[in-house]
């Protein structure tokens, strides 16, 4: 009987050991959507390099996809195989450490042609929130309004 509670510990501290490193070691790459019915919202999420003054700073690099009551808004998800200079992405989040749950950074509006702050919330593996606010301190926050919602939940693809 107690070699099998040690086993039984064993597996369960396995377990544990395993679902805390799924947790810390989260950075949100790849496919992620939104479908509410009508509309839906997609993102695509890769590590880049961003190089300033010949010093490299590892980025999450985003692109997004918009549908709006069947309509195509905007789309940046053609450009996902370019890079940092290529100037493509939609977002852009500085650092990739993997045991951060709260990812911020910026997001381009294409349709009001003006940039918009993004904070991305690990819920679990394979789902995060993402709130769009104004960027805080910015004047020109011009034209208001956001063409995304202002709040959704991403689930991964």
């Amino acid at each position: 009987i107690n070699k099998m509670k040690k086993i039984i510990y064993i597996i369960i501290s396995l377990l544990i050991s395993k679902e805390t490193i799924s947790q810390t070691n989260y950075i949100p790459t790849g496919y992620w959507k939104y479908i509410n019915g009508v509309d839906t919202i997609e993102f695509y999420f890769k590590v880049g390099e961003m190089n300033v003054g010949g010093i490299s700073t590892p980025v999450l690099l985003g692109f997004h996809k918009y549908i709006k009551n069947g309509s195509l808004l905007e789309n940046s998800i053609p450009f996902i195989n370019s890079d940092y200079s290529q100037n493509k992405f939609t977002i852009l989040i500085f650092g990739t450490e993997s045991n951060m749950v709260r990812n911020d950074g910026h997001i381009k509006d294409l349709t009001l042609n003006n940039e918009r702050y993004i904070i991305l919330k690990k819920i679990n593996p394979t789902t995060i929130s993402v709130d769009l606010t104004y960027i805080q301190g910015v004047r020109n926050n011009r034209p208001y309004g956001f063409t995304m919602p202002r709040h959704f939940i991403l689930t991964r693809q």
